[in-house]
Protein backbone atom coordinates (compact mmCIF):
# COMPACT_ATOMS: atom_id res chain seq x y z
CA UNK A 1 0.00 0.00 0.00
CA UNK A 2 2.51 2.02 0.81
CA UNK A 3 3.99 1.36 -2.65
CA UNK A 4 1.17 1.90 -4.47
CA UNK A 5 1.30 5.72 -2.36
CA UNK A 6 4.05 6.84 -3.28
CA UNK A 7 3.62 6.02 -6.86
CA UNK A 8 0.18 7.95 -7.05
CA UNK A 9 1.97 11.07 -5.48
CA UNK A 10 5.03 10.74 -8.05
CA UNK A 11 2.87 10.35 -10.65
CA UNK A 12 1.06 13.04 -9.54
CA UNK A 13 4.03 15.47 -8.92
CA UNK A 14 5.09 14.46 -12.53
CA UNK A 15 1.75 15.70 -14.00
CA UNK A 16 1.58 18.61 -12.46
CA UNK A 17 5.15 19.56 -13.80
CA UNK A 18 4.01 18.33 -17.21
CA UNK A 19 1.15 20.56 -16.94
CA UNK A 20 3.37 23.51 -15.97
CA UNK A 21 6.13 23.42 -18.69
CA UNK A 22 3.19 22.65 -21.33
CA UNK A 23 0.92 25.61 -20.04
CA UNK A 24 3.61 28.16 -20.26
CA UNK A 25 4.70 26.33 -23.67
CA UNK A 26 1.10 26.62 -24.93
CA UNK A 27 0.84 30.31 -24.76
CA UNK A 28 3.73 30.80 -26.50
CA UNK A 29 2.94 28.22 -29.55
CA UNK A 30 -0.63 29.97 -29.71
CA UNK A 31 0.28 33.72 -29.88
CA UNK A 32 3.33 34.87 -31.83
CA UNK A 33 2.54 38.29 -32.60
CA UNK A 34 4.78 40.38 -34.45
CA UNK A 35 5.02 44.06 -32.45
CA UNK A 36 6.02 46.92 -34.62
CA UNK A 37 8.71 47.91 -35.38
CA UNK A 38 8.90 44.04 -37.02
CA UNK A 39 7.07 43.50 -40.37
CA UNK A 40 6.81 44.97 -43.83
CA UNK A 41 5.40 48.11 -42.84
CA UNK A 42 6.83 49.77 -46.28
CA UNK A 43 3.80 47.70 -47.88
CA UNK A 44 1.44 50.34 -46.14
CA UNK A 45 2.61 52.87 -48.56
CA UNK A 46 2.84 50.71 -51.42
CA UNK A 47 -0.78 49.56 -51.33
CA UNK A 48 -2.20 53.38 -49.86
CA UNK A 49 -3.62 51.48 -46.54
CA UNK A 50 -5.27 54.17 -44.36
CA UNK A 51 -4.14 53.45 -40.38
CA UNK A 52 -6.91 52.59 -38.72
CA UNK A 53 -7.14 52.89 -34.76
CA UNK A 54 -10.29 51.28 -32.84
CA UNK A 55 -11.37 50.66 -29.07
CA UNK A 56 -12.60 47.48 -28.20
CA UNK A 57 -15.38 46.75 -25.63
CA UNK A 58 -12.61 46.29 -22.66
CA UNK A 59 -10.87 49.64 -23.56
CA UNK A 60 -8.22 47.90 -25.41
CA UNK A 61 -6.61 50.01 -28.40
CA UNK A 62 -6.58 47.69 -31.64
CA UNK A 63 -5.22 49.13 -34.86
CA UNK A 64 -5.92 48.32 -38.75
CA UNK A 65 -5.64 48.89 -42.17
CA UNK A 66 -8.06 50.03 -44.79
CA UNK A 67 -7.17 49.94 -48.35
CA UNK A 68 -10.03 51.16 -50.79
CA UNK A 69 -10.53 50.40 -54.11
CA UNK A 70 -11.76 52.59 -56.57
CA UNK A 71 -15.19 51.48 -58.24
CA UNK A 72 -14.93 47.91 -55.27
CA UNK A 73 -17.41 45.11 -55.85
CA UNK A 74 -17.25 43.81 -52.19
CA UNK A 75 -15.27 44.75 -48.80
CA UNK A 76 -13.47 41.82 -47.71
CA UNK A 77 -12.64 41.81 -43.34
CA UNK A 78 -9.27 39.63 -43.27
CA UNK A 79 -7.97 38.26 -40.30
CA UNK A 80 -4.88 36.82 -39.79
CA UNK A 81 -3.18 33.66 -38.38
CA UNK A 82 -1.51 33.67 -34.57
CA UNK A 83 1.32 34.24 -36.10
CA UNK A 84 2.79 37.72 -37.47
CA UNK A 85 0.71 41.25 -37.64
CA UNK A 86 -0.63 42.85 -40.77
CA UNK A 87 2.52 44.15 -42.34
CA UNK A 88 2.94 40.52 -43.78
CA UNK A 89 -0.24 40.17 -45.68
CA UNK A 90 0.96 41.49 -48.81
CA UNK A 91 0.25 38.57 -50.76
CA UNK A 92 -3.34 38.17 -49.45
CA UNK A 93 -3.90 42.06 -50.49
CA UNK A 94 -2.53 41.55 -53.76
CA UNK A 95 -5.16 38.93 -54.72
CA UNK A 96 -8.17 40.26 -52.74
CA UNK A 97 -7.81 44.01 -54.88
CA UNK A 98 -6.95 41.99 -58.40
CA UNK A 99 -10.41 41.35 -57.58
CA UNK A 100 -11.58 44.70 -57.14
CA UNK A 101 -12.23 44.26 -53.40
CA UNK A 102 -11.99 47.00 -50.17
CA UNK A 103 -10.18 45.60 -48.06
CA UNK A 104 -9.98 45.71 -44.12
CA UNK A 105 -7.28 44.22 -41.64
CA UNK A 106 -7.03 44.35 -38.30
CA UNK A 107 -4.21 43.38 -35.80
CA UNK A 108 -5.58 41.49 -32.26
CA UNK A 109 -4.46 42.94 -29.26
CA UNK A 110 -0.66 43.02 -28.94
CA UNK A 111 0.20 42.08 -32.60
CA UNK A 112 1.72 45.01 -34.80
CA UNK A 113 0.66 48.12 -33.24
CA UNK A 114 -2.42 47.23 -31.60
CA UNK A 115 -1.71 47.81 -27.31
CA UNK A 116 -2.83 44.65 -24.80
CA UNK A 117 -1.83 41.68 -24.15
CA UNK A 118 -2.79 38.94 -26.56
CA UNK A 119 -5.78 36.36 -25.61
CA UNK A 120 -7.91 34.23 -26.89
CA UNK A 121 -11.36 35.68 -25.76
CA UNK A 122 -9.66 39.26 -26.22
CA UNK A 123 -9.13 37.81 -30.36
CA UNK A 124 -12.90 37.46 -30.33
CA UNK A 125 -13.74 40.50 -28.70
CA UNK A 126 -11.45 42.23 -31.41
CA UNK A 127 -13.23 40.50 -34.17
CA UNK A 128 -16.65 41.84 -33.67
CA UNK A 129 -14.21 45.59 -32.69
CA UNK A 130 -12.98 45.58 -36.39
CA UNK A 131 -16.99 43.95 -37.58
CA UNK A 132 -18.83 46.93 -35.48
CA UNK A 133 -16.26 49.72 -37.44
CA UNK A 134 -16.15 48.01 -41.13
CA UNK A 135 -20.08 47.91 -40.82
CA UNK A 136 -20.85 51.36 -38.63
CA UNK A 137 -17.68 53.83 -38.77
CA UNK A 138 -17.20 52.80 -42.24
CA UNK A 139 -20.49 52.09 -43.35
CA UNK A 140 -20.23 48.59 -45.23
CA UNK A 141 -23.30 46.81 -46.21
CA UNK A 142 -23.44 43.51 -44.52
CA UNK A 143 -24.61 41.84 -47.74
CA UNK A 144 -21.72 43.35 -49.52
CA UNK A 145 -18.96 41.65 -46.69
CA UNK A 146 -17.07 38.68 -47.20
CA UNK A 147 -15.32 37.77 -43.76
CA UNK A 148 -12.03 36.34 -44.95
CA UNK A 149 -9.32 34.31 -42.15
CA UNK A 150 -6.53 32.17 -42.07
CA UNK A 151 -5.77 29.23 -39.40
CA UNK A 152 -7.17 30.65 -36.03
CA UNK A 153 -8.07 34.12 -38.26
CA UNK A 154 -10.50 31.14 -39.78
CA UNK A 155 -11.76 30.46 -36.34
CA UNK A 156 -12.34 34.70 -35.52
CA UNK A 157 -14.28 34.56 -38.72
CA UNK A 158 -16.47 31.74 -38.26
CA UNK A 159 -17.31 33.26 -35.22
CA UNK A 160 -18.51 36.47 -36.43
CA UNK A 161 -20.31 35.02 -39.17
CA UNK A 162 -22.18 32.75 -36.76
CA UNK A 163 -23.35 35.90 -35.00
CA UNK A 164 -24.09 37.76 -37.70
CA UNK A 165 -25.36 35.20 -40.37
CA UNK A 166 -26.84 38.29 -43.06
CA UNK A 167 -22.51 38.69 -44.20
CA UNK A 168 -22.63 37.94 -47.73
CA UNK A 169 -20.12 34.95 -47.42
CA UNK A 170 -17.37 33.29 -45.28
CA UNK A 171 -13.41 32.41 -46.51
CA UNK A 172 -11.58 29.84 -44.05
CA UNK A 173 -7.96 29.05 -44.73
CA UNK A 174 -6.30 26.20 -42.84
CA UNK A 175 -9.16 26.00 -40.20
CA UNK A 176 -9.33 23.83 -37.23
CA UNK A 177 -11.84 21.82 -35.79
CA UNK A 178 -11.60 23.20 -32.39
CA UNK A 179 -9.01 24.82 -30.59
CA UNK A 180 -7.85 21.72 -28.35
CA UNK A 181 -7.63 19.57 -31.19
CA UNK A 182 -5.18 22.15 -32.75
CA UNK A 183 -3.46 22.25 -29.55
CA UNK A 184 -3.64 18.57 -28.95
CA UNK A 185 -1.43 18.08 -32.66
CA UNK A 186 1.12 20.18 -31.84
CA UNK A 187 1.64 19.64 -27.99
CA UNK A 188 -0.12 16.01 -26.81
CA UNK A 189 -2.42 16.35 -23.94
CA UNK A 190 -2.17 20.06 -23.83
CA UNK A 191 -5.72 21.02 -25.17
CA UNK A 192 -7.43 20.57 -21.26
CA UNK A 193 -5.49 23.14 -20.40
CA UNK A 194 -6.93 25.80 -22.27
CA UNK A 195 -10.40 25.09 -20.37
CA UNK A 196 -13.29 26.27 -22.57
CA UNK A 197 -10.78 27.01 -25.28
CA UNK A 198 -12.02 30.20 -24.93
CA UNK A 199 -15.21 28.76 -27.03
CA UNK A 200 -13.14 28.34 -30.21
CA UNK A 201 -15.47 25.53 -31.99
CA UNK A 202 -15.10 26.34 -35.60
CA UNK A 203 -17.26 23.09 -36.31
CA UNK A 204 -20.55 24.19 -34.63
CA UNK A 205 -20.03 28.33 -35.97
CA UNK A 206 -19.43 26.81 -39.52
CA UNK A 207 -22.82 24.62 -39.05
CA UNK A 208 -24.57 27.65 -37.82
CA UNK A 209 -23.85 30.40 -40.66
CA UNK A 210 -26.46 30.02 -42.91
CA UNK A 211 -24.35 31.47 -46.24
CA UNK A 212 -21.77 30.38 -49.10
CA UNK A 213 -18.40 29.00 -47.28
CA UNK A 214 -15.10 28.11 -49.28
CA UNK A 215 -12.65 26.50 -47.44
CA UNK A 216 -9.07 26.24 -48.65
CA UNK A 217 -6.27 24.25 -47.12
CA UNK A 218 -2.82 22.70 -47.87
CA UNK A 219 -1.53 19.31 -48.42
CA UNK A 220 1.83 19.90 -46.56
CA UNK A 221 0.36 21.77 -43.46
CA UNK A 222 2.16 20.68 -39.92
CA UNK A 223 0.30 22.78 -38.03
CA UNK A 224 -3.36 22.09 -39.45
CA UNK A 225 -3.52 18.86 -41.47
CA UNK A 226 -5.64 18.62 -44.31
CA UNK A 227 -7.76 16.14 -42.46
CA UNK A 228 -8.28 18.62 -39.68
CA UNK A 229 -9.71 21.56 -42.22
CA UNK A 230 -11.80 18.34 -44.05
CA UNK A 231 -13.45 17.86 -40.43
CA UNK A 232 -14.68 21.54 -40.63
CA UNK A 233 -15.82 21.26 -44.24
CA UNK A 234 -17.84 17.84 -43.58
CA UNK A 235 -19.69 19.96 -40.50
CA UNK A 236 -20.71 23.00 -42.50
CA UNK A 237 -24.22 23.39 -43.59
CA UNK A 238 -23.98 24.13 -47.12
CA UNK A 239 -23.86 25.98 -49.79
CA UNK A 240 -20.05 25.60 -49.15
CA UNK A 241 -16.82 24.75 -51.17
CA UNK A 242 -13.18 23.53 -51.10
CA UNK A 243 -9.81 23.01 -52.37
CA UNK A 244 -7.03 21.81 -51.07
CA UNK A 245 -3.96 23.12 -52.86
CA UNK A 246 -0.64 20.61 -53.33
CA UNK A 247 1.93 21.88 -51.44
CA UNK A 248 0.54 24.30 -49.15
CA UNK A 249 0.30 25.36 -45.66
CA UNK A 250 -1.53 28.29 -43.35
CA UNK A 251 -0.27 30.96 -44.78
CA UNK A 252 1.38 30.46 -47.66
CA UNK A 253 -2.24 28.91 -49.58
CA UNK A 254 -2.38 32.14 -51.48
CA UNK A 255 1.47 31.89 -52.67
CA UNK A 256 0.96 28.10 -53.47
CA UNK A 257 -2.63 28.32 -54.72
CA UNK A 258 -1.41 31.03 -57.59
CA UNK A 259 -4.00 32.21 -60.42
CA UNK A 260 -5.70 29.54 -59.08
CA UNK A 261 -6.56 31.03 -55.47
CA UNK A 262 -7.81 34.23 -57.38
CA UNK A 263 -10.32 31.98 -59.32
CA UNK A 264 -11.40 30.30 -57.00
CA UNK A 265 -12.38 33.54 -55.07
CA UNK A 266 -13.86 34.86 -58.19
CA UNK A 267 -15.95 31.94 -58.34
CA UNK A 268 -16.83 31.99 -55.03
CA UNK A 269 -18.04 35.89 -54.91
CA UNK A 270 -20.19 34.86 -58.07
CA UNK A 271 -21.53 32.34 -56.11
CA UNK A 272 -22.07 34.68 -52.92
CA UNK A 273 -24.26 36.82 -55.68
CA UNK A 274 -21.67 39.37 -55.73
CA UNK A 275 -20.54 42.12 -59.06
CA UNK A 276 -17.07 40.01 -60.13
CA UNK A 277 -14.81 41.85 -62.46
CA UNK A 278 -13.89 40.73 -65.67
CA UNK A 279 -10.86 39.14 -66.22
CA UNK A 280 -8.18 42.23 -66.04
CA UNK A 281 -5.95 42.75 -63.51
CA UNK A 282 -5.11 46.01 -62.00
CA UNK A 283 -1.40 47.51 -61.79
CA UNK A 284 -0.38 46.50 -58.61
CA UNK A 285 3.13 46.45 -56.90
CA UNK A 286 5.33 43.80 -57.08
CA UNK A 287 5.16 40.95 -54.16
CA UNK A 288 8.46 40.92 -52.98
CA UNK A 289 10.10 38.45 -50.50
CA UNK A 290 12.71 38.72 -48.10
CA UNK A 291 12.34 42.70 -47.41
CA UNK A 292 11.97 43.14 -43.28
Amino acid sequence: MKLLGRTAVAVAVLAACYAVIVGINVRSWLFQPAVYPRGDWQIQRDYGARDVRMTAADGSTLSGWWIPYAGAKRTVLFFHSRRGNISEQAAHIIKLQELESNVFLIDYRGYGKSGGRPSLAGMRQDGETAYQYVTGTLRVPPRELILHGEEIGAAVAAALAAAHPQVAGLVLESPFPNLRAFADHAMPLSGWLLGDAGGYDVTAWVRQYPGPKLFLFGSNDADVPAAMSERVFDAAAPPKSEHEIMGGAAASLVIYGGDQYRDWLREFYSDARLPVPEERLPKLPMLQFGRR
